[in-house]
């Protein structure tokens, strides 16, 4: 597990990308700390961990329409089918 999601410094800074995106187009479990994902094909979240309430796995098994962007702060995502962007919420050091 990614750990818990720190504070964000300012509200504005992740806004813009400054930490940066992560691209996803597989079924595979990806693990970060995130606060936007925007699909950029329909997709369909097979698991989805937030610290955001949203009603633990709302997610899981709808499909989320290209270009609506889900807005939460999450540390682990699974996707059945589909691809997007990952707007990370920290800046992660190499």
């Amino acid at each position: 597990m990614a750990g818990p999601i720190p504070a964000f410094p300012e509200p504005s800074i992740p806004a813009f990308g400054m930490y940066g995106v992560d691209y996803i187009n597989n079924s595979f479990p990806h693990e970060g700390h995130w606060f936007v994902f925007l699909p950029i094909e329909d997709s369909v979240v097979a698991e989805f961990d937030s610290a955001t309430p949203v009603g633990g796995n709302a997610f899981v098994g709808d499909v989320l329409p290209a270009g609506i962007p889900i807005y939460a702060q999450f540390t682990k995502i699974t996707l059945t089918s589909g691809r997007g962007w990952l707007y990370r919420a920290v800046k992660e050091t190499p």
